[in-house]
């Protein structure tokens, strides 16, 4: 017969680990109390020095090159009024130099057509029209 013994062992205590900090918070990992921080420089991209956008030259489309073509840019009921558009689309489309105003009539009602460029041929004063998006153009002889 085996008679029920009580077997004691004696366990040896596990040393417990000290806690890790939590990695969520970086500014947490590796801190030691009365440590100074480190300061975080900005990257060499934050220091470089802002250059003025440069103003975008005048299309080749738009420059001409002589020739019998120009583009009509609108037909307006007085010469003032032409001369108005012409100072706000030659600002807005880098276009210099003066325009050229033709007065026509037209069924009775007089216009005055604003017109500008010099072109060799049809095919370079569409290119220049279409370099004016948003602008009312048709190549002219």
């Amino acid at each position: 017969d085996v008679s029920e013994q009580t077997v004691a062992t004696k366990a040896k205590p596990v040393a417990e680990k000290p806690v890790e900090k939590s990695y969520a918070n970086p500014q947490m990992v590796n801190e030691k109390p009365g440590a100074k921080k480190a300061e975080v420089k900005p990257a060499a991209a934050d220091k470089a020095e802002k250059v003025p956008a440069k103003k975008p030259e005048k299309p080749a489309a738009l420059a001409g090159t002589g020739g019998s073509y120009m583009v009509q840019l609108g037909a307006f009921k007085s010469e003032a009024e032409a001369q108005s558009s012409w100072k706000k689309i030659s600002a807005k489309h880098g276009l210099s130099g003066s325009p050229t105003i033709v007065k026509a009539e037209v069924n009775g009602t007089t216009f005055y057509r604003l017109r500008t460029g010099s072109y060799a041929n049809s095919a370079e004063a569409k290119a220049a029209c279409a370099a004016m998006s948003g602008q009312a153009c048709m190549p002219v002889k």
